[in-house]
């Protein structure tokens, strides 16, 4: 603050070559240790996040996914829910990687073979997922017995979809 009331420039160092630096990608705010923290999401097709450690601030961590990223992730139901490239989405802690709930297996369907598009949040407990090839999955984290991701409701739309849906809320 005293800085900023002073005025001028402010000098910084070049980084240094090996010095550590966040690779470009989409930035996903997520619930995690009961506390907000970012995480960088690289590309679709990457099989890591980088995640920001809650203990130590400015500190990153790499977060190797159980599949590669068919599409963007979504923070969802204190996790991140992964569209992957295996054709399931998965709900995973993204502070270790580990299940939160069974992953979501959509009905195979050998004729209309698609690639996830990015997921849209309805509410805490229902997200819609939908592919390029016109399936729309309504699915809900249901706790008991055991937390797993439910398709509550499918749809398959008589042509392709171009873009992920997207929610106006419930």
């Amino acid at each position: 603050p005293e800085q900023i009331e002073r005025g001028g420039f402010l000098v910084e160092g070049m980084p240094r070559p090996g010095a550590f630096s966040l690779p470009a990608g989409q930035r996903l705010p997520l619930e995690a240790a009961g506390k907000t923290i970012d995480a960088i999401v690289p590309r679709n097709g990457s099989t890591f996040l980088w995640v920001q450690d809650p203990a130590k601030p400015g500190v990153w961590q790499q977060i190797g996914l159980p599949v590669a990223l068919a599409a963007d992730p979504l923070g969802w139901a204190n996790g991140v829910l992964i569209p992957g490239r295996d054709a399931r989405a998965y709900l995973i802690d993204p502070l270790t990687a580990r299940s939160i709930a069974e992953p979501f297996v959509p009905k195979f369907d050998r004729d209309h073979q698609g690639s996830w598009l990015s997921p849209a949040m309805v509410d805490r407990d229902i997200v819609v997922l939908a592919d390029d090839v016109g399936h729309i999955h309504r699915v809900a984290l249901k706790t008991a017995p055991v937390p797993r991701l439910v398709g509550e409701a499918q749809t398959t739309l008589p042509q392709r979809i171009i873009a992920g849906p997207v929610s106006t809320g419930g």
